[in-house]
């Protein structure tokens, strides 16, 4: 949870309040609390008539209900000379309106109904959420249903959302940040691979109803398909309204486009020239998967490395001590599909580029080559235990969680197992989870910031590498 949060923050992904405010109280968990033990509820599993998956978690201390379907669809399976048809199809879902309603009369049935409906299609998941009062649930339930299962795709609606893309598009380049985290996308995957390339103002322009129309077939089929209920609602009731909505959907399975594997990418070393006040810096490769032998012993050392806050030895050196980046850090994600990434980032002055990046590879020497204090495996390990906490406080987290967990085909208690794991990680582990898990010889450097001013030949970490640097010209 700290590491999605802090990520987030720092890269301007619009985390809501109320994940800030629990990033703040797992801070000061961590300081001031023993690890507690983690006791979680099994919500009820059961299928539709059409063998639909519902995870169902019964809880009635308000009268609300929120439903999610997750259906198994991405960008990453999205044509290559169709790219962004994922987004909007995630987008139109919503705003499309349906075979039974137009566009504005399902706006103006969820307001009568004080309902909120969402959807989205990300780069490995899509999923739709429904927010409502028990009393409101049956005809806010239909409405789902026709999202999901008969969007209409309204042309005159397609065009607003695709001119909400293209402007994001456009002011890409405005954003240091994001055009780092978007080119050290292309450097370690490589620029053609699903999980790196990024739709154009010509490719959405190309974009047409029928290509939306396409892709939902495709992969909104009830076979791909999974359902969770939270809220005051007993299993028999839901079942009975889940059974009305969704037992006669019909259809095929789905058929997945290959998904090439993660690339073997050497070091790399890369400049964006723009001028800007401020550089950012993303020093990294990609990581391991979820079921690493090292899981539990390398989510406690990125903690001490980079993503525990003020005293991780990143944010500790690079902002507290050389006062080099208002923001600094590491993260270390582990991959669920595919490879995931370990990224370690700073914010810094222009003229401190180059010593803040040094300062980085720094410390990630210092902890595969030292042990970590007693001190510093404590706290790391007690604040991951009492965070975990957070992602448990409520039956919509709960079942959203184990959702996950099967939709990656991982055993229903393996955050359980995690979490026992990373209560006995030794100083040892540590340093071995180091070893094995980060990799300095097969480095990504990236800068985005003014060539002109930095402190140093950025060619100079290029040289460290034996490779060419890299210099990156922004679109």
């Amino acid at each position: 949870m700290r590491l999605q949060v802090a990520w987030a923050i720092v890269f301007g992904l619009g985390v809501p309040s109320l994940a800030e405010a629990r990033a703040h109280s797992i801070e000061e968990a961590k300081e001031t609390a023993e690890a507690i033990e983690l006791v979680r509820r099994e919500p009820n599993l059961f299928r539709l008539k059409n063998g639909i998956q519902v995870y169902h978690l019964e809880e009635g201390r308000l009268p609300l209900v929120t439903v999610r379907a997750v259906v198994r669809t991405g960008a990453i399976w999205e044509p290559a000379d169709r790219l962004g048809v994922a987004d909007l199809t995630g987008r139109m879902l919503r705003t499309g309106g349906t075979g039974a309603r137009t566009a504005d009369d399902v706006d103006d049935e969820l307001d009568f109904l004080a309902a909120q409906l969402s959807t989205t299609i990300g780069a490995e998941q899509g999923n739709a959420t429904l927010n409502v009062l028990v009393e409101n649930l049956e005809p806010a339930l239909a409405i789902l249903g026709d999202v999901l299962r008969q969007p209409a795709f309204e042309a005159s609606k397609i065009d607003v959302q695709k001119n909400l893309i293209k402007e994001g598009i456009r002011r890409q380049n405005d954003n240091p940040v994001q055009v780092a985290v978007r080119e050290y996308s292309k450097l370690v995957w490589g620029a053609e691979h699903p999980r790196a390339r990024q739709p154009t103002e010509e490719t959405v322009n190309a974009l047409s109803r029928e290509d939306l129309i396409a892709f939902h077939t495709a992969f909104f089929q009830p076979s791909n398909v999974a359902i969770g209920v939270a809220g005051a609602i007993s299993r028999k009731d839901i079942q009975q309204k889940l059974d009305k909505v969704f037992g006669d959907w019909k259809g095929a399975n789905v058929a997945f486009p290959e998904v090439p594997s993660a690339p073997t990418v050497g070091p790399r070393v890369a400049l964006a020239d723009k001028s800007v006040p401020q550089s950012t810096i993303l020093i990294g490769h990609l990581g391991p998967r979820e079921l690493d032998p090292h899981r539990a012993a390398g989510q406690v050392m990125i903690d001490i490395l980079g993503s525990g806050g003020f005293t991780s030895y990143i944010v500790d050196r690079v902002r507290n001590d050389e006062g080099l980046a208002y923001a600094a850090g590491g993260f270390l994600q582990f991959g669920r599909m595919d490879s995931g990434s370990f990224t370690t980032f700073a914010l810094s002055k222009t003229e401190s580029t180059c010593r803040a990046a040094d300062l980085i590879l720094e410390q990630v020497q210092r902890i595969r080559e030292n042990d970590v204090t007693d001190d510093e495996l404590s706290r790391a390990r007690d604040g991951i235990l009492n965070s975990e906490a957070f992602e448990y406080d409520s039956s919509e987290e709960i079942v959203r969680n184990l959702m996950n967990l099967a939709y990656y085909e991982l055993p229903p208690d393996h955050d359980q197992k995690i979490i026992r794991e990373i209560g006995a990680v030794t100083k040892q582990d540590v340093r071995d989870a180091a070893n094995a898990l980060l990799d300095p010889r097969a480095f990504t450097i990236l800068a985005v910031g003014d060539a002109a001013a930095l402190d140093c030949e950025w060619s100079r970490f290029a040289d460290q590498l034996g490779v060419p640097l890299q210099e990156i010209e922004l679109e």
